[in-house]
């Protein structure tokens, strides 16, 4: 993306990274539920997620977005979480964190710790009890196509 696009948010800068390779041939182009879409390059790159780290992990660099996406502002990037099987990398898709990693998480399980306003955490593997009070409720999930559904009745601020 040029930087008069990017303003003053750091992203992901294949050349500022001594284990940084361009996939040659291998793109993105991507939809998702809202609209908004991005497209671009693959490259792999050492990535550190939630205390787990993959080595050779594809990175989408996106080299275009939709408008919307960069007037909401305040976006590094995005992590896809969804099922492999919705992986956008042509001509052939990328293993996807969660999937290339999945001997490092002691238990099939990630948590995120969001926060309104401010940087939330993921955690992969395990839960971190001090990042909650009371009681875990948990529910169903399936899987639709691409993504995890659940269902949640959510209170509170």
């Amino acid at each position: 993306m040029p930087d008069d696009m990017l303003g003053s948010v750091p992203y992901y800068s294949p050349a500022g990274s001594s284990t940084s390779k361009l996939q040659q041939g291998k793109t993105f182009n991507v939809t998702y539920g809202d609209g908004d879409n991005a497209s671009g390059i693959v490259y792999t790159d050492k990535v550190v997620i939630g205390g787990v780290t993959a080595a050779e992990l594809p990175v989408e660099a996106a080299t275009s977005v939709s408008a919307s996406i960069l007037k909401n502002g305040g976006y590094s990037g995005l992590l896809g979480l969804g099922l492999p099987k919705g992986n956008q990398c042509q001509p052939e898709r990328c293993e996807i964190f969660t999937e290339k990693e999945k001997s490092a998480f002691p238990a099939k399980v990630f948590c995120a710790d969001l926060k309104n306003g401010a940087p939330g955490t993921f955690d992969f593997g395990y839960i971190d009890s001090s990042k909650y009070q009371g009681n875990i409720v948990y529910t169903v999930s399936w899987t639709h196509e691409y993504t995890y559904c659940l269902s949640l009745d959510l209170h509170g601020d």
